[in-house]
């Protein structure tokens, strides 16, 4: 099951960010569904951010982060509205940023601008604004730290109820608490390994296992990073993805995820995520489908770089959770 699937990074002076995305997946009975986040059949948002990587002399000296949204109506939208969050999580300092480099609000983005957020929007329009917030040590300290944006619309397609959906862009700066995912997040058997037979023989959304257990189980992060995504998909499939050092781990079919789970902010390794679920309405066993990628947004391929990832183990184990009880 991919959430990302590759198909949602974007190139900016070619430095590859990640863009929450739409990608097809199959749950571990083989029917197909989709995870809209960023895509989906009435529009598509995009933020981009640039640059994603600075120094932390970046931030004593001063620097710019500018930021890019863009919105494309597939039908003619209505009653559309916009937010735009930013987070700073960091080793020393932990706050939000509410205001851009002239003293506007950031949400709703460009409201200020000379292209201010459109209220409707024809089918086949875009909308775009850039804005700008300057990254500087002081009342705040910027260091190892890690910027979110969080772009969030809702609109009204024509014929249709009112459709939500967000996409992300993140910035870098110096050496942030992130690490690499160790052990397992919870407890049950392994039903399906990484790159097999079945519904994890294609990359895109084979890189993963699913364990099952029953309805509650609970869930871990695995390493330390930011929070990618919180979010469900048109089926009803609740899922979490977790941003660390090299790699970004999906946790899907959640029956709920945790209050404090959410998008751009910090989590450490044996954070609570939620409790295993069958949720999406293709998905009938309680299981938990645990998924790697590559922290550019791109499928690992390799069989012994997933089996890295975990401890040694055997198709039909009962494995038990590294990070917390799981009743």
């Amino acid at each position: 099951m991919p959430v990302f699937g590759g198909i949602g990074v974007i190139t900016v002076g070619g430095i590859i960010v990640g863009i929450t995305t739409a990608a097809t997946f199959f749950n571990n009975e083989g029917t197909p569904g989709q995870i809209p986040t960023g895509d989906n059949e009435f529009f598509t948002i995009i933020k981009t951010a640039n640059p994603v990587n600075l120094q932390n002399n970046n931030a004593d000296r001063g620097a710019e982060i500018t930021f890019t949204i863009n919105l494309k109506a597939k039908v003619d939208l209505s009653s559309i509205s916009l937010t735009d969050e930013i987070n700073v999580n960091g080793k020393y300092d932990q706050f939000k940023i509410d205001k851009d480099i002239n003293d506007n609000p950031v949400s709703p983005p460009c409201q200020n601008s000379p292209n201010p957020p459109p209220i409707e929007l024809e089918k086949g329009k875009s909308w775009n604004c850039q804005f700008k917030i300057n990254i500087k040590n002081g009342a705040h300290n910027f260091k190892d730290s890690i910027v979110t944006n969080l772009a969030s619309v809702k609109a009204t397609p024509e014929g249709s109820s009112q459709k939500a959906d967000s996409a992300s862009a993140f910035i870098t700066i110096g050496n942030p608490e992130v690490s690499d995912p160790t052990g397992w997040p919870t407890c049950g058997q392994i039903t399906q390994g990484p790159l097999e037979g079945g519904t994890h023989s294609d990359p895109l959304y084979g890189s993963a296992f699913d364990i099952d257990n029953g309805e509650g189980t609970r869930i871990y992060a695995t390493h330390s990073g930011v929070v990618f995504a919180a979010t469900v998909d048109h089926t009803g499939a609740l899922y979490v993805a977790i941003k660390g050092k090299n790699y970004i781990t999906y946790y899907v079919h959640l029956k709920y995820w945790d209050n404090s789970i959410k998008v751009g902010t910090h989590v450490t390794a044996g954070t609570l995520i939620g409790g295993m679920g069958k949720t999406g309405f293709y998905a009938v066993t309680n299981h938990l489908h645990y998924m790697f990628y590559d922290s550019n947004n791109q499928p690992l391929t390799s069989k012994v770089e997933i089996n890295d990832l975990v401890p040694p183990y055997n198709l039909f184990d009962n494995v038990p959770s590294s990070w917390g009880p799981c009743p």
